[in-house]
């Protein structure tokens, strides 16, 4: 039989890695995120100009959730915990985009950066409809309490959808999957491309 060479094109993965020892200080991250929502006035949620970007303030494509605006990091990185979680982020996104990239260019001296951060408190049935993160080569999420959340009715889970054009119905491509869920897990970050 004729050997046959697979040639791994246009492979996307997502990364999971977790955060140790994430249970000691999982309900102070989740206080803070609560303080931070809280302090987030009803003029701030008010509808604003299209160009606004990411904001606590409503959207089409974001249903029953709560989001901070799109500095997160740089806004509140003056606060001992979210500088630590902050820095880990970036830690692990180092190590997945330079492991990912070892083969093709020198990566001894990547570093990353933010260009948006941000948290969701998504309520039950809430979500963040389609989108891509196309102004970053990398992206993650963090999940600080799963709660609710629950695969088999599709509450809280984040689907990712294959880049690729869709071949549903195609005899032949079943391994071609047009989406992925994750379901939540406490302390987990998933790391993936923009």
């Amino acid at each position: 039989m004729d050997p046959i060479e697979e040639l791994s094109v246009w492979k996307t993965s997502i990364y999971k890695v977790a955060k140790p020892e994430f249970h000691t200080i999982k309900s102070d991250v989740i206080d803070m995120i609560y303080g931070m929502d809280k302090d987030i006035t009803d003029k701030e949620r008010e509808v604003p100009p299209p160009q606004c970007g990411i904001g606590p303030f409503h959207q089409r494509h974001k249903k029953r959730l709560s989001e901070s605006f799109g500095d997160l990091f740089l806004s509140y990185n003056h606060l001992p915990l979210m500088k630590e979680m902050s820095d880990w982020f970036l830690e692990q996104t180092i190590r997945v985009a330079a492991g990912v990239n070892k083969g093709f260019t020198d990566t001894d001296n990547w570093r990353a950066q933010y260009t948006s951060t941000w948290y969701h408190i998504t309520q039950d049935g809430g979500y963040h409809d389609y989108h891509h993160h196309g102004d970053s080569a990398w992206c993650g999420i963090f999940y600080v309490s799963k709660a609710k959340s629950n695969w088999y009715k599709a509450n809280g889970v984040n689907r990712f959808y294959n880049p690729s054009p869709p071949v549903d119905g195609i005899k032949g491509l079943e391994f071609n999957r047009t989406s992925y869920d994750i379901e939540p897990e406490d302390g987990s970050l998933y790391i993936f491309p923009g």
